[in-house]
């Protein structure tokens, strides 16, 4: 009889995305920070890539049964790397394809344990966050869609978040005209749950794990 194909481990696959994020797991609660080698995340094609790739991962690791998904700072993403897309350029449908369609199907359909986004200040690409079940924000976070500013028509998954949490107006005109919005709105609009005194997000987001953690459960 044929064996189990070995399914990886933490320490293995902390090691594979080592660049992207730091894993640190205790208690079964899974804290996913996003970063670049040892700076904040400077979004890219192998960024993009290695979001999709490890919320696959992170499904197949049956010891992660809370995940909390946020960023290093007190920010969310601030830095694009200007060479970084060359790759996602030459192979723009399968970076499409594999990247921004699984990205979303990964977090919605294939985490299937709670998870819970931690945005500790203002940044853009925060789709992740929202894909989260709960997503709590730094009282100074801000929120937009600036794919128009830079010649790109909106349509990916922060467009469609947009459209869902905000409504299809208020979603167009503010991808439209690049507008911003503020976290205080972003509660107004059950964009995010709860506001967060900056440097509190990531204690608040383990402090609502371990309530979650807490609660009975079926044998």
């Amino acid at each position: 009889m044929a064996e189990y194909v070995k399914l990886p481990e933490l320490e293995e696959y902390k090691e594979w995305f080592k660049d992207h994020f730091d894993l640190y797991r205790e208690d079964g609660i899974l804290q996913v920070t996003m970063k670049t080698k040892d700076h904040v995340m400077c979004w890219s094609g192998s960024s993009h890539r290695a979001m999709s790739q490890l919320s696959r991962v992170i499904s197949l690791d049956r010891k992660n049964e809370i995940l909390i998904w946020t960023h290093t700072g007190d920010s969310w993403m601030m830095d694009k790397d200007p060479n970084g897309w060359q790759t996602y350029a030459d192979e723009r449908f399968d970076h499409q394809y594999i990247d921004d369609y699984d990205l979303i199907k990964n977090m919605i359909f294939d985490i299937n344990i709670p998870t819970i986004g931690a945005i500790p200040g203002p940044g853009f690409h925060w789709d992740s966050a929202l894909l989260c079940d709960v997503t709590i924000c730094a009282e100074d976070a801000k929120f937009d869609d600036d794919h128009l500013f830079f010649g790109l028509i909106p349509g990916d998954g922060m467009f469609m978040l947009m459209q869902h949490f905000l409504g299809t107006k208020r979603a167009n005109y503010y991808a439209y005209t690049c507008r911003q919005w503020t976290a205080q709105q972003a509660l107004d609009w059950g964009w995010v749950n709860e506001l967060c005194p900056k440097g509190k997000v990531v204690e608040r987001a383990w402090e609502i794990a371990r309530m979650i953690k807490s609660l009975p459960r079926e044998t």
